[in-house]
């Protein structure tokens, strides 16, 4: 009303608006406000300005997030061609739009080439800041990933250890992400027969996220779930960890969220 629809600080509170919107599943209505965000942008500061590839790159996702990896591709792909060609191939931007249109094809099944283009973000990365640097550090976790959904397991575990290390040389043990990276290990440590070693690591993502950022943070609960899919159905501790994940969600989230009903359905099994 003030500023008009254009004004960057009435698109930046839309995409303030748009992510809250995707965090209670409402994505289409996210997905609209970022592809009206996205045209605006476009209009006022061109097709290449850094912003509106910014915004061309949050649309994006929430295409994605809203079910539709199909019409997102191409998206991603145009984002990350502009950038390479506005902003240089080694840009932090063009890095991350390669790596968003990766995890898109990663959603279609293509999992060869999101491990292959995940990699290359990495070492681009790696080569941009250094192997140390929280940017190259994401990155690599990103490829340990894509490389377990492509079910290599065996190098994934490898490339997260690594990931999770780095996180704690650098970051501290007690960090968001290092606990991130943790869970991720520990999952993969699963994958390839260590279930002793998963289930430890596991626990410990657990308890250390429960400590440090209190139960009912997203990230305490997701770790409860794991917890409890690592111990499996005939420990006591299973269905206490599930309800106490059903109670969490409907604590912060509602009765009628996605995942309330997810950990409830999870619980009621």
């Amino acid at each position: 009303r003030l500023w008009g629809p254009d004004h960057i600080h009435v698109r930046t509170s839309k995409n303030n608006w748009a992510r809250v919107l995707s965090s209670i599943s409402r994505y289409k209505e996210a997905e609209s406000l970022l592809e009206d965000n996205f045209q605006r942008s476009k209009r006022v500061s061109g097709p290449s300005d850094r912003g509106t590839l910014i915004d061309m790159r949050n649309w994006a996702y929430a295409v994605m997030d809203g079910g539709d990896p199909e019409r997102a591709e191409p998206i991603f792909k145009q984002c990350y061609e502009i950038s390479k060609e506005a902003l240089g191939p080694a840009d932090a931007d063009t890095l991350q739009n390669y790596g968003g249109w990766a995890m898109c094809l990663g959603h279609l099944g293509r999992g060869d080439e999101q491990v292959r283009m995940r990699k290359e973000q990495w070492e681009m990365t790696v080569k941009r800041v250094g192997r140390a640097h929280p940017d190259a550090i994401k990155a690599m976790g990103n490829y340990g990933v894509a490389l377990s959904k492509a079910g290599q397991h065996v190098e994934s575990e490898k490339v997260k250890k690594e990931a999770f290390e780095l996180h704690v040389k650098t970051l501290g043990e007690k960090h968001p992400d290092t606990l991130a990276a943790m869970g991720n290990w520990a999952l993969t440590l699963g994958k390839v027969g260590q279930y002793e070693e998963h289930c430890a690591w596991t626990r410990r993502r657990y308890e250390m996220s429960m400590e440090l950022l209190g139960p009912t943070d997203e990230r305490s609960t997701v770790a409860m779930t794991n917890l409890a899919a690592a111990l499996g159905r005939e420990s006591e501790e299973y269905e206490p960890l599930l309800r106490k994940c059903y109670e969490m969600r409907l604590q912060v989230l509602g009765e009628s969220h996605p995942q309330t009903r997810k950990a409830y359905s999870n619980w009621q099994t």
